[in-house]
């Protein structure tokens, strides 16, 4: 999908945000309550995705045995 939209960086409480148009929102599937990440990737490249549940479980780290030190 290849769409060219401008938007305004604004004040939303203490931070500062950029509204996603709808018609974007709604061809990648991304709902309110949805988690993001991103990364910038160059000065002037940042890259956002959805993360999935399972993304999410693949961060949690692994069980770890307890041990005991003396």
């Amino acid at each position: 999908m290849e769409n060219l939209q401008i938007t305004r960086v604004m004040k939303v409480g203490s931070s500062l945000a950029i509204v996603i148009p709808v018609n974007i929102l709604r061809a990648l599937k991304i709902e309110r309550g949805d988690q993001m990440t991103f990364g910038v990737y160059a000065d002037d490249v940042i890259c956002i995705r959805k993360i999935q549940q399972e993304d999410l479980l693949k961060l949690k780290p692994q069980n770890i045995q307890s041990q005991e030190y003396f």
